[in-house]
């Protein structure tokens, strides 16, 4: 048998119909990126029906009801390097002081290309305002 490959990308506001049962079943993988998204958002997808993978920081509202049984396999996306920051640096036209970016803030894609109104120094006090060395440990 041949395997037919087949993929679609949908803009937030147009995913099919939950009763389709031709898109949403077994052989379905969906990424599902939370960025700007809540609870809600992801309640109006059959996610149980297909393979999701949730794509999240670690914001408890998006994942708790992907802990309960079967447990998921949990994947760490580590840090991007400058080879690899350049490399994709021409898909986002506006991350233009994206090196010294990356230098302040590391290789987290979001940081350095997307979230680029933000001075990084600024980045990095508001982290550390939001949590304590106890936090850490």
């Amino acid at each position: 048998s041949t395997l037919t490959e087949m993929v679609v990308f949908f803009q937030w506001t147009c995913p099919p119909q939950k009763t389709d049962i031709f898109f949403w079943n077994d052989t379905l993988w969906c990424l599902f990126d939370c960025k700007g998204k809540t609870y809600a958002d992801l309640h109006k997808l059959p996610y149980m029906k297909c393979t999701f993978i949730l794509s999240t920081s670690p914001r408890r509202e998006m994942v708790n009801d992907f802990k309960k049984p079967p447990v998921p396999q949990e994947f760490y996306m580590p840090t991007w390097s400058e080879a690899e920051m350049e490399a994709i640096a021409p898909f986002f036209p506006n991350a233009t002081g994206w090196r010294d970016r990356f230098e302040s803030l590391g290789g987290i894609p979001r940081h350095v290309l997307e979230d680029t109104k933000q001075p990084p120094a600024q980045m990095l006090e508001a982290a550390c305002t939001d949590c304590s060395l106890d936090d850490c440990i």
